[in-house]
Protein backbone atom coordinates (compact mmCIF):
# COMPACT_ATOMS: atom_id res chain seq x y z
CA UNK A 1 0.00 0.00 0.00
CA UNK A 2 1.10 3.68 -0.77
CA UNK A 3 -0.42 6.42 0.80
CA UNK A 4 1.14 10.62 0.39
CA UNK A 5 2.27 12.72 3.22
CA UNK A 6 -0.45 14.39 3.69
CA UNK A 7 -3.25 11.41 3.51
CA UNK A 8 -4.90 9.33 6.59
CA UNK A 9 -4.61 5.57 6.95
CA UNK A 10 -6.69 3.11 8.13
CA UNK A 11 -5.05 -0.15 9.98
CA UNK A 12 -7.75 -2.79 10.98
CA UNK A 13 -7.89 -5.78 12.81
CA UNK A 14 -10.49 -8.48 14.41
CA UNK A 15 -10.04 -9.25 18.06
CA UNK A 16 -11.63 -12.50 19.37
CA UNK A 17 -12.33 -14.38 22.66
CA UNK A 18 -12.23 -17.54 22.64
CA UNK A 19 -11.76 -18.09 26.22
CA UNK A 20 -15.19 -18.92 28.20
CA UNK A 21 -15.16 -15.96 30.47
CA UNK A 22 -14.59 -11.84 29.79
CA UNK A 23 -11.22 -10.33 28.95
CA UNK A 24 -9.44 -7.13 28.86
CA UNK A 25 -7.73 -6.44 25.56
CA UNK A 26 -5.38 -3.43 25.04
CA UNK A 27 -4.97 -3.18 21.32
CA UNK A 28 -1.41 -1.28 20.57
CA UNK A 29 -0.31 0.04 16.72
CA UNK A 30 3.27 -0.12 16.40
CA UNK A 31 5.03 0.56 13.54
CA UNK A 32 8.64 1.01 11.96
CA UNK A 33 9.83 2.88 10.23
CA UNK A 34 12.67 0.92 7.63
CA UNK A 35 14.04 3.86 6.06
CA UNK A 36 14.51 6.78 7.87
CA UNK A 37 17.59 9.20 7.43
CA UNK A 38 17.98 8.41 11.09
CA UNK A 39 18.38 5.53 13.25
CA UNK A 40 14.87 4.44 14.55
CA UNK A 41 13.59 2.14 17.06
CA UNK A 42 12.34 -1.58 15.95
CA UNK A 43 8.99 -1.28 17.22
CA UNK A 44 7.45 2.07 17.98
CA UNK A 45 3.90 2.35 20.03
CA UNK A 46 1.98 5.07 18.40
CA UNK A 47 -1.51 4.19 19.33
CA UNK A 48 -3.69 1.71 21.80
CA UNK A 49 -6.98 1.21 22.69
CA UNK A 50 -8.36 -0.70 25.82
CA UNK A 51 -11.83 -2.55 25.62
CA UNK A 52 -13.40 -5.86 27.16
CA UNK A 53 -14.79 -8.79 25.43
CA UNK A 54 -17.29 -11.36 26.27
CA UNK A 55 -16.86 -14.82 25.96
CA UNK A 56 -16.53 -15.41 22.30
CA UNK A 57 -17.15 -11.66 21.46
CA UNK A 58 -15.10 -10.38 18.54
CA UNK A 59 -14.43 -6.39 17.88
CA UNK A 60 -13.24 -4.75 14.75
CA UNK A 61 -10.46 -2.35 15.56
CA UNK A 62 -8.64 0.57 13.41
CA UNK A 63 -6.36 3.06 14.16
CA UNK A 64 -5.82 5.92 11.80
CA UNK A 65 -2.41 7.02 11.41
CA UNK A 66 -1.23 10.36 9.75
CA UNK A 67 2.26 11.67 8.52
CA UNK A 68 2.96 13.32 11.65
CA UNK A 69 1.80 10.17 13.74
CA UNK A 70 5.07 8.60 11.58
CA UNK A 71 7.33 11.22 12.06
CA UNK A 72 10.49 11.81 14.38
CA UNK A 73 12.97 14.28 15.83
CA UNK A 74 15.47 14.70 13.05
CA UNK A 75 18.87 15.49 13.81
CA UNK A 76 17.99 19.80 13.67
CA UNK A 77 15.40 19.05 16.38
CA UNK A 78 11.95 19.48 14.77
CA UNK A 79 9.59 17.01 13.86
CA UNK A 80 9.81 15.22 10.68
CA UNK A 81 7.87 13.63 8.19
CA UNK A 82 9.61 11.96 5.39
CA UNK A 83 8.92 9.26 2.95
CA UNK A 84 9.52 5.84 4.27
CA UNK A 85 8.84 2.29 3.95
CA UNK A 86 6.89 1.20 7.01
CA UNK A 87 6.35 -1.81 8.71
CA UNK A 88 3.19 -2.02 11.15
CA UNK A 89 1.25 -4.07 13.51
CA UNK A 90 -1.77 -4.44 15.40
CA UNK A 91 -1.11 -6.74 19.03
CA UNK A 92 -1.72 -7.07 22.24
CA UNK A 93 2.60 -6.41 22.98
CA UNK A 94 5.84 -5.18 21.14
CA UNK A 95 6.66 -8.78 20.68
CA UNK A 96 3.71 -10.28 18.61
CA UNK A 97 2.00 -10.08 15.87
CA UNK A 98 2.00 -10.10 12.00
CA UNK A 99 3.15 -7.15 10.28
CA UNK A 100 1.59 -5.49 7.15
CA UNK A 101 3.98 -2.97 4.87
CA UNK A 102 3.23 0.13 3.32
CA UNK A 103 5.12 3.43 1.92
CA UNK A 104 4.54 7.10 2.25
CA UNK A 105 5.62 9.04 -0.57
CA UNK A 106 6.45 12.48 -0.72
CA UNK A 107 4.24 15.35 -1.41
Amino acid sequence: METALDDRIAVSTIVRNQRARAVDVVAQFYFRDVTASIAQPIRRLARFQKFTLAPGESKRVTFAITAKDLGFVGQDLRANSEPALFFAWISPSSTSGESVEFTLLGA
